[in-house]
């Protein structure tokens, strides 16, 4: 009789849960099978940002913004307009663990005179973040 009781009861919580109040499912893209996938989608699209400015200084204190060669005045107002359209810099280095070259902190420097968002790559292909994402 006990376990009649305990079938009935978890067939009644099945069945009214299984109905529904009008609510409609939920779907989700075929894709989305945990959340690392959703965090890659986002990462790609940033990663692909035309509002985003890649900076990139090897350990001879060569600086490249985009991938081309760049110098400090040409930053600045690559800089400026960046932060107009409120948009982010992704900066690298050579040899992040070592002492950084001289540009690479009057880079820095830069970044924060406008006071823009940076994220940081261990990488010169901008692929590993600092933070693992």
């Amino acid at each position: 009789m006990k376990y009649i009781l305990i079938i009935t009861f978890i067939s009644i919580f099945l069945f009214s849960a299984g109905c529904g109040d009008g609510e409609t499912e939920k779907t989700y893209p075929a894709d989305s099978t945990s959340a690392v996938n959703q965090n890659t989608m986002e990462e790609t699209a940033m990663l692909n940002d035309t509002n985003v400015v890649k900076v990139y200084v090897d350990k001879a204190g060569k600086i490249t913004a985009g991938g081309n060669p760049t110098d400090l005045t040409s930053l600045d107002v690559a800089f400026s307009e960046l932060k107009k359209n409120k948009g982010t810099v992704y900066y690298s280095r050579d040899q992040v663990q070592g002492d950084p070259p001289a540009e690479s902190m009057k880079v820095i420097e830069l970044v924060a005179k406008y006071r823009l968002p940076v994220k940081f790559f261990t990488d010169k292909t901008f692929s590993h973040a600092v933070d693992g994402k």
